[in-house]
């Protein structure tokens, strides 16, 4: 089988094909229609960047002059590109504002985690402590950077090994610390599982004198145990 643009001669250039192609095409129809995260097609990077590597380097001097200008122009353009994004994350050369700029969200986390902490020492530790989010994002954030010392359920996501369910929940009695990103309420069901929940003040990430994102906390004393209808 004989591919444009692929050398000939060794299933290696299929096997770089086939693993980076498909995933980037489908990918990028995607985008089309709905939001595509960058990290997806991730598995396809590795491939796609083998074969661009092999081909050139094959092929490099076959090449007329003018193919070889775009290649340098093309891989200086992508070297600049990845710099500058590295160096947006942190120090904020270009000025997008906070809430728009991508590398902002990688701000703020290790100050929420140590918020989580500050809160659970308000907390009497014989009676057990534990985080509870909606996001799964939430979720891993919260386990990292409070080094899996406090366990985090996640609310309402019962496909997950994580949910908060009857045959995962912690002890009854327990104390509990509500976090999310941006909306100011409760899920529906969570308080009547609680003697009490008290909103605390919120936590909000900065950059550049601009607002990234909100994290409303709720801390929730007496845990009453999980029913078979809770979810």
């Amino acid at each position: 089988m004989r591919l444009p643009g692929i050398p000939p001669g060794g299933k290696h250039w299929l096997l770089l094909f086939w693993t980076s192609a498909p995933v980037l095409l489908f990918f990028a129809y995607t985008s089309l229609r709905s939001k595509v995260e960058a990290n997806w097609p991730a598995l396809a990077y590795f491939s796609a960047v083998v074969a661009l590597g092999g081909v050139a380097a094959e092929g490099w001097t076959g090449w007329s002059k003018g193919r070889r200008v775009f290649a340098w122009v093309a891989g200086l353009m992508a070297l600049l590109l990845t710099v500058l994004a590295h160096l947006q994350a942190v120090h904020a050369v270009n000025p997008i504002p906070a809430h728009r700029d991508p590398t902002s969200q990688l701000h703020g986390w290790r100050g929420l985690g140590d918020r989580m902490k500050q809160v659970a020492q308000s907390l009497d530790p014989a009676k057990g402590i534990f985080l509870l989010t909606p996001r799964h994002q939430l979720v891993g954030e919260g386990m990292f950077y409070t080094q899996g010392k406090i366990p985090v359920y996640q609310w309402d996501a019962p496909n997950r090994i994580n949910h908060l369910s009857p045959l995962n929940s912690p002890p009854v009695g327990s104390q509990g610390i509500f976090f999310i990103e941006g909306r100011n309420e409760l899920p529906r069901g969570l308080e009547p599982l609680f003697e009490s929940c008290e909103k605390l003040e919120p936590f909000i990430v900065r950059r550049n004198s601009g607002v990234v994102r909100t994290h409303p906390i709720w801390k929730c004393v007496g845990f009453k145990g999980l029913q078979c209808n809770t979810p």
